[in-house]
């Protein structure tokens, strides 16, 4: 029986499809109503779904938290039919098969109550499921329930991707950190700074550290600030760009800073780009160099800031001998360093990705203050004009020729490491912000556009 006519079968017991004009389809799934499903789920297909076998697909498995634990009835379906993710998928696609099991404690009742459900579903829909395209996200319980999984170490568990985990405490797979790099396996940690115990920042940091010592590409840590347990509704709306976020570094590993100019574009592609067998592999073509915040020294071991690649992962990160003032720097893991003593002034590094399909070379500026390193980042690659530039008058403007602005406020950092906050007007009709220079004199400087305090937009300019 083909996977549509067990569809089919569903819908005649009485299950409930949510279908949409040009969008794909939320069907519940009770409990045992399909081939002896062990748990009832939400099931979603993305648009011009091919049962056929012919086209492959990821798949995503969301696990829920307590507040939405139930039997697997049609009826205890709808507390995760309209929440969260299977919510935004009433009204959003994605190329994913996405399965939203319910667990009926809540708990997930350890690691067999969830891996029973995936070997079932792997070999229910294993004519269109891509093996090396697993992903498994959870929140809060459901975080534990993969905390869980990646303690026990199962063949069901090493068979994933990635994992996402929200509002969840880490501390116990601590230990169990290298089998994360021998599975070849990507971690993506969502947390808000004022979450409470059992789910304190503190319990995740430390999972994250230890996993970034032995492989700094295959953990993000991303804490929002001013959000508590719902962090999740950061992550598959791909809000997180737009939250403000906790900046710095935890015993060297740095918070993964989610803006606009991602390289991964969202979510759903970094899980892709992160696959056993990446779908459509590509090879990198854009670099972002996140500029590491706080006041530095510019002495050997520095780092500048992390960098970041879209394409097919793992992706390796050079700097060839020869070009510009490479020599002068060094990259450890997925940190831009200072490799020699240096003074005070600009130096352009051209950075080098590599993964499986190929490679890509981009150019970046650095500006060495006395006292500080500022790494630079292209306003253009968000979308921005930043104009005039050189700025000869009092003036500077900046446009946004696609995305709404979400600026609001702004300063400029002179190559001494000075700093200064300089007023700005807002001009919504136009999509643009007017930044006032009156008593900024001759120089160059980088200008660093703010939002609710977080650095969205860092581009060098020159005052006349």
């Amino acid at each position: 029986m083909t996977l549509r006519n067990l569809m089919l079968t569903a819908s005649l017991l009485s299950l409930v499809t949510v279908g949409f004009a040009q969008k794909g389809t939320l069907t519940k799934v009770p409990e045992k109503t399909v081939d002896a499903n062990p748990k009832g789920y939400v099931e979603y297909l993305p648009p011009g779904f091919d049962d056929s076998g012919a086209k492959k697909y990821p798949v995503l498995y969301w696990l829920h938290g307590l507040n939405d634990a139930g039997m697997g009835t049609s009826s205890s379906l709808d507390k995760i039919l309209n929440v969260q993710v299977c919510q935004w998928l009433k009204t959003h696609n994605t190329d994913f098969i996405v399965l939203v099991p319910q667990d009926p404690s809540g708990y997930w009742s350890g690691n067999a109550s969830i891996t029973n459900f995936i070997t079932w579903a792997t070999d229910h829909y294993k004519a269109v499921i891509e093996p090396g395209q697993q992903h498994l996200a959870g929140l809060s319980a459901g975080g534990y329930a993969i905390r869980d999984m990646i303690v026990a170490n199962s063949d069901v568990y090493k068979s994933f991707s990635t994992f996402t985990l929200m509002s969840t405490n880490l501390t116990a797979a601590v230990s169990k950190v290298q089998q994360i790099v021998d599975n070849k396996q990507y971690v993506w940690i969502h947390q808000g700074e004022d979450d409470v115990m059992p789910n304190l920042v503190a319990d995740v940091a430390n999972f994250h550290t230890a996993l970034y010592k032995l492989d700094a590409t295959r953990t993000r840590l991303t804490v929002y600030r001013d959000l508590g347990h719902e962090a999740w509704e950061c992550v598959y709306n791909a809000q997180g760009m737009n939250t403000a976020q906790v900046t710095g570094a935890i015993n060297g590993a740095p918070y993964y800073q989610w803006a606009k100019n991602d390289p991964d574009g969202d979510w759903f592609e970094w899980m892709k780009a992160c696959g056993k067998k990446p779908l459509n592999a590509t090879a990198p073509n854009v670099l972002r160099l996140s500029a590491m915040p706080g006041v530095t020294k510019s002495t050997v071991g520095t780092a500048v800031g992390r960098i970041v690649s879209n394409g097919a992962r793992p992706t390796t990160f050079s700097l060839p001998a020869g070009i510009s003032d490479n020599a002068k720097f060094s990259i450890k893991g997925d940190q831009l360093v200072v490799g020699k003593g240096l003074e005070p002034g600009t130096y352009t590094v051209t950075i080098e990705a590599k993964n499986s399909a190929g490679d890509f070379r981009q150019e970046f500026t650095i500006i060495l203050a006395e006292g500080g390193v500022v790494g630079i980042e292209g306003g253009e690659r968000l979308g921005l004009l930043v104009h005039p530039n050189p700025v000869q008058g009092n003036t500077l403007y900046i446009t946004a020729v696609q995305d709404p602005l979400r600026i609001d406020g702004a300063e400029v950092v002179s190559t001494t490491g000075a700093r200064r906050t300089v007023p700005i007007t807002s001009i919504p009709a136009k999509n643009e912000v007017i930044i006032a220079f009156d008593d900024i004199p001759a120089g160059t400087y980088i200008l660093r556009l703010l939002k609710s305090g977080m650095v969205v937009l860092q581009h060098r300019l020159v005052r006349y």
